[in-house]
């Protein structure tokens, strides 16, 4: 879960502020690839007066490296609507991988 906002996604009056989730589809075994579906819902300031903004997508992780493929739309006007596909490529920063817990019984401890 997340909060976001986007500059320039459209053009220069276009900004979207969103909430946005991350769902795991598909995480492996060594903890280093994963497939998530991502989403995002919130409003969008268009010519000064707020509109309904959302999105979805595809990520693809694998180490420090994303690839994602996402779908957006806006309604702006009455009848009005703006929605574009893009694809995105990034590199994150610090720890990515979740740690694992180890889990001991108190038999184990006790052999």
């Amino acid at each position: 879960m997340g909060l976001g906002v986007d500059y320039g996604v459209y053009n220069k009056g276009f900004i979207p502020i969103y909430l946005s989730n991350r769902i795991k589809l598909y995480k492996s075994s060594s903890n280093n690839t994963s497939f998530s579906l991502a989403n995002r819902i919130g409003g969008v300031i268009y010519d000064s007066k707020p509109k309904f903004y959302y999105s979805t997508g595809l990520t693809f992780l694998y180490e420090v490296f994303n690839v994602s493929l996402i779908y957006e739309g806006a309604y702006l006007k009455k009848g009005d609507l703006k929605h574009k596909i893009g694809i995105g490529f990034g590199i994150r920063f610090g720890d990515y991988r979740i740690k694992k817990v180890k889990v001991e019984t108190l038999l184990e401890k006790n052999l």
